[in-house]
């Protein structure tokens, strides 16, 4: 199994984290002065700040890839995804710098068991990019499979 995004669930909690603190600061430079405020401002802003992160980390999916499938796991379970049945891999207008380092998001169409649209969303960096393997990967095993590396908000 070749990795494409295993790092995913961390790159979604970054901002999510990053709020969080800084609502915890904030809570505590303004209400430093009175300890009951201060220790429920605390107690709110921490644990809104520690349910939104569980959930987008439950949500986010890691993805993987070998010749005949692709992998979806999350923190519950694993979905396995035909490579025939990706439809397209598109570029979004999102990205993100962290410490320097710029990371894209693509979407990943595909038709799920019932015969729907569904999608998935994954991070990768500009310097350790895995897409273009997985391009070549995809034009191989699934040649009809649209690849798109550039975004406009007017065909998403």
């Amino acid at each position: 199994m070749k990795e494409l995004s295993p790092n995913n669930n961390l790159l979604k909690l970054a901002l999510p984290i990053i709020l969080t603190l800084l609502g915890l600061f904030l809570s505590i430079a303004l209400l430093k002065g009175n300890l009951l405020r201060l220790i429920t401002g605390v107690i709110i802003t921490g644990g809104l700040g520690y349910l939104i992160i569980k959930r987008i980390y439950d949500k986010t999916e890691n993805i993987f890839y070998d010749n005949d499938f692709l992998y979806l796991k999350n923190s519950k379970e694993t979905r396995n995804i035909e490579l025939k049945k990706i439809k397209r891999v598109k570029l979004t207008s999102s990205d993100l710098k962290i410490l320097g380092f710029q990371f894209y998001e693509y979407r990943i169409e595909f038709k799920s068991r019932m015969k729907l649209n569904d999608s998935v969303t994954f991070w990768t960096s500009s310097i350790n990019s895995k897409i273009w393997n997985f391009e070549e990967h995809l034009n191989y095993y699934s040649p009809i499979t649209k690849i798109e590396h550039s975004s406009s908000s007017f065909n998403n």
